[in-house]
């Protein structure tokens, strides 16, 4: 693979910043900028758009997730797309930062799988910019199956589950891998009746058939498709489900 794009490094260890270029320059993409602080990575984004941005989450000043939240609320860095590259992986600040991020991979991890996973948040991040220039919602989700893309109709998918760097799509009678991350679908998807509800699963709101309070605020969902397949959701993002299906918070 080679050209896929240009990317922006966000990181405090200057040997890690200096490894990453290597890495990436050799791969055939342009990086547009460095930084070493939260607020320099701000300033990078606000003056290369087009780019992906490579973010640590422990930087001094503004912290990785600081970052992600500043962007997101200024229309011109909001659709920037965002891959968190950190050593932090417990699961409260994994969902945190996958509630604005396309992706999230823990230090260390193989040169392979993090250009793989690079190049298809650009190739996403292009599909969106096209779709938005159309005009036109987005109604069917163009899945790669093969040599072949098929266009699923949103309102058939039940569900999308993590499997590693791709994801699973289950429809009511069905499942197959499909080429995005599940980063990739929350973001994708998230005006048009999806929601993330663990760091694994994000769901079709309309497909929630049932909600089964357990002990204290755990709960779990029964999904609509044929096998009824039951869902955990994690704490975090309980209230915000809930709201999304008119129960009392």
């Amino acid at each position: 693979m080679s050209g896929k794009g240009r990317v922006i490094i966000a990181d405090d260890h200057g040997l890690f910043r200096q490894g990453l270029r290597q890495l990436l320059e050799g791969e055939g993409y342009v990086v547009a900028a460095e930084a070493m602080s939260g607020d320099e990575a701000l300033s990078a984004v606000a003056a290369n758009p087009g780019c992906v941005l490579l973010l640590d989450i422990g930087m001094p000043g503004m912290s990785g997730l600081d970052v992600m939240l500043e962007m997101r609320s200024e229309p011109a860095t909001r659709d920037i797309p965002i891959l968190f590259l950190t050593s932090v992986d417990d699961e409260a600040t994994v969902v945190k930062g996958l509630r604005g991020a396309e992706d999230y991979m823990v230090k260390p991890f193989k040169a392979q799988e993090l250009e793989v996973r690079v190049y298809n948040i650009l190739q996403r991040a292009a599909e969106i910019r096209d779709e938005e220039a159309k005009g036109a919602p987005l109604e069917r989700l163009p899945l790669k199956v093969g040599g072949d893309t098929f266009l699923l109709p949103l309102g058939q998918i039940v569900f999308f589950e993590a499997a590693g760097k791709y994801c699973r799509v289950h429809t009511g009678k069905r499942g197959f891998l499909a080429d995005y991350s599940i980063g990739d679908i929350e973001s994708r998807l998230a005006d048009r009746g999806f929601m993330r509800i663990h760091r694994s699963f994000v769901v079709n709101i309309s497909h929630v058939r049932k909600v089964v309070q357990k002990t204290g605020k755990r709960m779990t969902i029964v999904m609509s498709d044929d096998a009824q397949t039951q869902l955990n959701v994690s704490d975090s993002y309980g209230p915000e489900l809930k709201a999304r299906l008119g129960m009392r918070v």
